[in-house]
């Protein structure tokens, strides 16, 4: 299971929307193996946003996922994804300004409803 928050003081727009979203969940489970219906995405766009003490366009990824995924070579990986995909479509953003945190869930931890994520990761 991987839970996936973006921040950005982006408007959602063209460029900022569902379909950007949609697309971060078809790369997750093409390079790090996790379906689809196991990547929940939540995006905060036009978020009041300081990041060096400057409100110039920023995008904040804090990616959640099991300790096993977090290999040298999958975090490599990941942030080479998302650096790449976010300035895909945010033309002119500096790198700089794209900050990615990878951090362990525990999926004992997490539940989808009721039920815990143990019971849905098999």
């Amino acid at each position: 299971m991987a839970y996936i928050k973006i921040t950005t003081n982006i408007a959602a727009g063209p460029d900022v929307n569902a379909e950007l979203a949609k697309q971060f969940t078809e790369e997750v489970e093409k390079y790090f193996s996790i379906p689809a219906n196991h990547v929940t995405i939540a995006l905060h766009a036009g978020t009041t946003l300081f990041y060096n003490s400057s409100t110039d366009n920023a995008v904040l990824v804090e990616v959640t996922v099991p300790a096993k995924l977090l290999t040298p070579e999958n975090m490599a990986k990941a942030a080479k994804l998302f650096v790449s995909k976010i300035k895909d479509v945010v033309k002119d953003i500096d790198e700089n300004r794209i900050v990615l945190s990878l951090k362990e869930g525990n999926p004992a931890m997490a539940f989808v409803g009721e039920t815990p994520a143990t019971e849905i990761i098999k």
